[in-house]
């Protein structure tokens, strides 16, 4: 499944019911097939176009073209730091880092040029908490404190990144894992 627009999420649910948006995927990039049943969900985040296709077929085709199998092969490394970095996130950071490193890591996947462009937040306040590990109550809290700190300015769900610079410091953000 590669996404040809859109923000499509992978999230598992827990015994209770509560949800993890454990990965996201930004177009160009895709979720490999599998045989079987996945353990996960898939969800668009925003109307998203998609490409699919079975693991079958993928096999097959992926086995007879090694440039493909070069592609796919970073593709699944990149997917993996990408993975170990929100691990971190959801593990080691302060809620307020945690919502700003998601910003900036949205921001780089989205492509936005942050001194001349607002992103347009593809999330809501719960999304939000379910990637982060929070609640969305304070999620709102995060994203008032960034405001009144200088870091960000919204205007409705468009975001200018006032002060990008101390914003990933707070957030450790290092995009060299999404390259």
């Amino acid at each position: 499944m590669f996404v040809r627009t859109g923000i499509l999420a992978k999230y598992k649910t827990e015994g209770s019911g509560r949800r993890q948006i454990v990965a996201l995927r930004f177009p160009g990039e895709g979720i490999l097939p599998r045989d079987g049943n996945a353990s996960y969900g898939i969800q668009g985040i925003v109307r998203s176009e998609v490409m699919v296709g079975s693991a079958s077929d993928f096999n097959a085709l992926v086995e007879k073209n090694p440039t493909l199998q070069s592609f796919f092969w970073r593709l699944i490394q990149r997917n993996e730091a990408i993975g170990y970095e929100w691990l971190v996130n959801c593990g080691r950071r302060d809620s307020v880092a945690r919502v700003a490193h998601l910003l900036c890591e949205t921001a780089v996947r989205s492509g936005v040029d942050i001194e001349s462009e607002m992103m347009l937040n593809p999330f809501t306040q719960q999304q939000i908490a379910d990637i982060t590990g929070q609640t969305s109550v304070n999620v709102n809290r995060v994203f008032a404190d960034l405001e009144r700190q200088g870091l960000i300015e919204r205007a409705g769900r468009e975001i200018a990144f006032r002060d990008w610079r101390e914003l990933r410091r707070i957030a450790s953000f290092q995009p060299a894992y999404l390259e």
